[in-house]
């Protein structure tokens, strides 16, 4: 998995909070696991700084032999995020909901 495709999807599917994400401050990616999954460290790092305006920091922690790799992106310095908390707390409460259906659907009935 390439890190820029890693990040894109992030930003795209998994933000919380819906606000400017070229008005943060920057980005941290975190990678745990093997990463010989992951590769275009370089690449990414121009492509963050001409699409965002920054540059995007890594930490990662490679764990040889791994069959999983775990990505996470943290966006530090973000503005303009009166008001979002609603946001957050029907997200989370739309996922609740769909994990507890999740769950039920796998139950059958004995009678």
């Amino acid at each position: 998995m390439s890190v820029k495709d890693a990040i894109e999807r992030m930003l795209r599917e998994t933000l919380y909070l819906k606000f400017d994400v070229e008005k943060s401050g920057g980005m941290v990616f975190v990678a745990r696991g093997n990463l010989e999954y992951l590769y275009g460290h370089d690449f990414a790092l121009g492509w963050a700084r001409e699409k965002f305006g920054f540059d995007v920091e890594y930490l990662f922690y490679d764990e040889p032999g791994s069959k999983s790799l775990e990505l996470g992106l943290l966006i530090t310095e973000t503005k303009d995020l009166n008001g979002r908390l609603e946001d957050i707390s029907e997200v989370e409460r739309k996922k609740k909901t769909s994990d507890l259906e999740d769950l039920l659907k796998d139950i059958h009935s004995i009678f």
